[in-house]
């Protein structure tokens, strides 16, 4: 997709919020494919709940969007809630269409990215990763880069137990030296250091096995 190499070649420039622009013109493109292939929807009489499930793909999406925008703002009290409304919206927005995992994957990555310019946002710009990645696995759950990407996010927030769990499920979809390597963090962090050992033996032999 030319949205997600154009995102890819702006990073390496570290040209973050570009690359960020380039996704968010890539959702927006799918959410309006989709609105053209969907009919019109009568919400009238239903439950506010109930609403967001039948809102036009584009307006969920820029609903998502602006809310996790709102994170930079938000005080710590109100971040819980932004971050579980971009959540809610995303299935609406997408539809877990498989190109949406990608998309959101590379969301992520700007954020990730930003970390190296904007130290004094770490704490913000983590969870937004940690979000954006959260969504692209609940898309496409087989996507081992994907949950290996969310479990080193998570090794990097504290949280060991999310981390193990999302390395798990990056290692059942298919071991990489990267996988590995990060659950050999996770166990020196838990103080498993013959653990650490073994698996760092384990991505040394994968990266063996790579060379020609």
């Amino acid at each position: 997709m030319s949205r997600l190499q154009a995102c890819d070649a702006l990073l390496r420039k570290g040209s973050v919020y570009s690359a960020r622009d380039e996704i968010r013109m890539g959702l927006l493109a799918l959410a309006r494919k989709l609105d053209q292939l969907a009919g019109p929807s009568n919400t009238a009489g239903q439950r506010k709940s109930a609403i967001r499930k039948s809102m036009p793909h584009e307006s969920a999406l820029q609903h998502a969007l602006r809310e996790l925008d709102e994170c930079n703002y938000a005080n710590s009290a109100d971040l819980p809630t932004a971050l579980q409304t971009f959540s809610d919206l995303v299935p609406q927005a997408c539809l877990n269409h498989p190109w949406a995992a990608d998309l959101w994957y590379a969301m992520g990555k700007t954020y990730e990215r930003e970390l190296e310019y904007s130290p004094k946002q770490l704490d913000i710009l983590r969870l937004q990763s940690v979000e954006c990645y959260k969504v692209a696995l609940r898309v496409a759950p087989s996507r081992g880069y994907i949950a290996n990407q969310l479990g080193y996010s998570y090794l990097h927030t504290g949280s060991l137990e999310d981390a193990s769990k999302a390395l798990k499920q990056a290692l059942d979809a298919g071991p990489t030296p990267y996988s590995w390597r990060n659950l050999a963090e996770l166990y020196r962090r838990r103080g498993a250091m013959r653990e650490a050992r073994l698996a760092d033996e384990q991505a040394e032999f994968l990266l063996t096995e790579r060379k020609p």
